[in-house]
């Protein structure tokens, strides 16, 4: 009995995880110069004001396109910023940023603030190559970030990059329309 439980959970596991397996794209999906490819419905566009650095071909992929605009919606606030300072989380970098927040113009320019307040401004790149965000900041300096975004354009992660020196540090950022003057408390 035992073994005939044990075969039905193995089979129950391997079957869902049959599921959830997608097809891997072909390396030409993955890497348009490869066999010729070209990336279906790229925009081409010029480096002088826009804020994304692309190759010699200047091409932007639909996905790019779609996360720019999303990026460049609104006020972004951070929900969580974790930080790990000697093996530990520093707790209280997480409480002192949490309600920080970026506004991100397609010109390349950022304003930043926290809560209600603006108290920052500066510029930004993307660099879609390797998804990572680039921040010029007047006060807070520079930073630079691996970006993840949902695909409903409503939450993004970074994680820091050694290029600043910020590897230790990772954000939950939410997008909000307008400012406010406390944050919801979380609830997870």
């Amino acid at each position: 009995m035992k073994n005939i439980k044990f075969y039905l959970f193995t089979f129950v596991v391997a079957s869902l995880a049959f599921a959830g397996c997608q097809e891997e794209p072909s390396s030409a999906e993955t890497n348009p110069e490869e066999n010729g490819a070209v990336i279906q419905d790229a925009d081409v566009v010029s480096s002088d004001g826009m804020p994304v650095i692309t190759g010699p071909d200047g091409l932007i992929s639909p996905q790019t396109r779609s996360m720019l605009e999303n990026l460049t919606r609104d006020y972004w606030y951070i929900e969580q910023w974790v930080e790990i300072k000697q093996q530990k989380r520093d707790r209280e970098s997480g409480e002192a940023n949490r309600g920080r927040w970026f506004n991100f113009s397609m010109d390349g320019s950022v304003t930043a603030g926290k809560l209600d307040k603006e108290d920052d401004k500066g510029s930004w790149e993307y660099e879609p190559k390797d998804a990572h965000l680039v921040l010029n900041l007047e006060e807070q300096g520079n930073m630079e970030f691996s970006l993840k975004m949902a695909n409903d354009g409503r939450v993004m992660l970074w994680v820091g990059t050694e290029r600043y020196n910020q590897n230790n540090i990772q954000l939950k950022l939410e997008n909000y329309v307008e400012q406010m003057n406390e944050m919801p408390q979380i609830t997870n």
